[in-house]
């Protein structure tokens, strides 16, 4: 489908699933209703609630079963292919320049339009987060350039297998959020393994991937790097992306004692300074 068109359906959609959301108070998304803990609705929880439920089951869950699909549903060939690439620059200098697949080439056009949208979208949230804006950006550039390359077959999947299991976390904890149910006994459990889950996942696996990458690139930058104009950004927004996650479980297991025992905000679902953290609680008091 052509991408402008694919995208004003996308938009048609998302506006006519928010504004039901802003009206439909019985659901526990709108405004103009207080959430399940009491406090004040963000202005723009519907829209977000939105945006959330849509991505969901077209950018997460769905790629998600597809890339691993590809490896037989097997966690023990998720993690060997991984270190083969770890292990040998050739390994993954093959991975890199093997051409996607039919499913690879349709999972890229939903990622095309989701993160070039997601970038306005984040842009009118409130509470506002750089960090997202700049997530937005490198993905939609990736995706784009991933798109008229139509290569990077043999990392793809791991990436999506590696990316998306903690931002399917992350959308769930954030609909918990926006209906009041995060402060729950079963919230805090759920935030308790997602947190661990996305660190172990961020720091360990995404940190092999990125040595291996880069450890190929290093040693054949002429096929990795110099081969077409294009090139350098997948490295540079692979990187940048990498880096954000990593910052996000950090910031997750830092702020995770005061979200089970005080009144802080979880970095599983915001990412920013102390500052930010404040600001989202003002919001949130009654007025």
């Amino acid at each position: 489908m052509n991408f402008a068109i694919a995208c004003l359906i996308s938009t048609g959609i998302y506006a006519s699933f928010s504004t039901f959301l802003y009206h439909a108070k019985f659901i526990g998304f709108s405004p103009q209703t207080l959430r399940g803990d009491g406090k004040k609705q963000s202005p723009t929880a519907h829209r977000h609630a939105a945006h959330k439920l849509m991505v969901l089951p077209f950018v997460q869950i769905y790629p998600t079963y597809l890339a691993f699909s590809k490896f037989d549903f097997s966690l023990r060939k998720v993690i060997e292919h991984l270190l083969n690439m770890a292990s040998d620059p050739l390994v993954a200098k093959e991975a890199l320049l093997r051409p996607l697949d039919g499913n690879g080439s349709l999972v890229l056009e939903l990622y095309r339009v989701s993160f070039f949208l997601g970038v306005f979208h984040y842009w009118y949230q409130q509470p506002f987060n750089v960090d997202r804006i700049y997530h937005k950006v490198f993905a939609t550039i990736l995706s784009f350039t991933n798109f008229y390359l139509n290569d990077a077959g043999g990392v793809f999947y791991i990436c999506i297998l590696l990316w998306k299991p903690a931002g399917t976390f992350e959308s769930i904890f954030t609909l918990l959020y926006l209906k009041g149910s995060h402060k729950t006994t079963l919230g805090k459990a759920y935030v308790a393994f997602c947190s661990a889950f996305v660190f172990i996942e961020r720091w360990v696996f995404e940190s092999i991937l990125l040595f291996a990458l880069l450890r190929a690139l290093v040693s054949f930058p002429g096929e990795l790097l110099f081969d077409c104009w294009q090139r350098p950004f997948i490295h540079i927004c692979f990187t940048g992306l990498t880096l954000l996650h990593l910052k996000w479980a950090y910031r997750s297991l830092q702020t995770l004692p005061d979200y089970l025992f005080r009144e802080g905000a979880h970095g599983l679902r915001f990412a920013g300074t102390d500052a930010e953290y404040k600001k989202t609680d003002q919001l949130q008091k009654l007025t």
